[in-house]
């Protein structure tokens, strides 16, 4: 997902992790990974990476991180599923829906799409959507989508790592799933790269947005449960 599209890797992880391990564990590891698939596109696309175009969508996010760090630590893991269910369900109808959008010229709004980006990225890993629907009513082309995304997520999941070892979730028990989980990610992001100038991302995109409506049902019904 990250290496095709630039995003949506932590929505596939955090869903089918959190059916196997606590919260407070996937979220530091997919933060972890995240880091270096970011830091992979951003050597590979430097020269096409402009930090000043979303330096504002950063820097509200890194504020709403401690937020969201302090949210999963101190709320029910029930919850936190519920949460984060209602956000797969509702981030995939809206793509699917494919809504025409009017364009937002004003930069007014972006420490607002940051800061709830940061919120639930130190919550639940998923500061994606935010970024995205704001790239959407931005009108971001598929180029400046998978460079400025990595903009943003690189700094800021430094951030969230940094946040998670000082509140204690990064532990050995963290490391020993991360390096499990290293060669399914390498082979993942090269096959990702080369799936990248076949696809039909349009297409494609519109199963995975099924599949993550799913995997959140899956979890509302572990939350309720």
């Amino acid at each position: 997902m990250r290496s095709i599209f630039g995003f949506g890797d932590a929505l596939v992880a955090m869903p089918l992790l959190s059916l196997v391990l606590p919260v407070k564990y996937s979220t530091p590891i997919v933060a972890i990974i995240a880091i270096f698939l970011s830091l992979s596109i951003i050597i590979k696309e430097w020269d096409r990476l402009s930090f000043m175009n979303v330096r504002t969508l950063i820097f509200s996010s890194l504020l709403g991180i401690p937020f969201g760090i302090y949210l999963l630590d101190n709320t029910d893991e029930s919850l936190i599923k519920i949460v984060l269910a209602f956000i797969l369900i509702s981030f995939s109808l809206f793509n699917l829906k494919q809504p025409d959008l009017f364009t937002m010229k004003t930069k007014r709004y972006d420490w607002i799409f940051g800061f709830i980006s940061g919120i639930l990225g130190g919550a639940y890993n998923t500061n994606g959507p935010p970024i995205i629907i704001y790239g959407s009513l931005k009108k971001w082309d598929a180029g400046e989508f998978r460079t400025n995304l990595q903009a943003v997520f690189f700094p800021v999941n430094l951030f969230i790592i940094s946040g998670h070892f000082i509140n204690g979730n990064v532990t050995k028990f963290t490391f020993t799933y991360l390096l499990y989980s290293i060669p399914s990610i390498l082979l993942a992001f090269f096959l990702g790269n080369i799936l990248r100038n076949f696809i039909k991302k349009e297409k494609f995109i519109r199963y995975i947005y099924y599949l993550l409506i799913i995997l959140g049902l899956m979890m509302l019904i572990q939350g309720i449960i």
